[in-house]
């Protein structure tokens, strides 16, 4: 049953080359685009996960007494 199926559909693959050559060019395309979404999200993700250890907004930071001098909130927010 399989070898039967499988023997129709290689004539058939190789009667409409241009219809399996375009099908083959088209997933080639979809993968590659998937994989550079892919690269690109994890970039951004890389990124914002930096930018947040960067900053000052983290859970615990330590600082010299003298790192600010005025406490108070109208001198730290511009």
């Amino acid at each position: 049953m399989y070898r039967v199926l499988f023997k129709l559909s290689f004539k058939n693959a190789f009667l409409h080359l241009s219809r399996t050559l375009l099908v083959v060019v088209m997933i080639a395309v979809s993968m590659s685009m998937m994989l550079s979404i892919e690269g690109v999200y994890d970039g951004m993700t890389n990124s914002m996960v930096d930018k947040y250890k960067r900053s000052d907004c983290g859970e615990m930071s330590l600082y010299n007494r003298a790192y600010r001098s005025s406490r108070a909130v109208s001198d730290t927010i511009l």
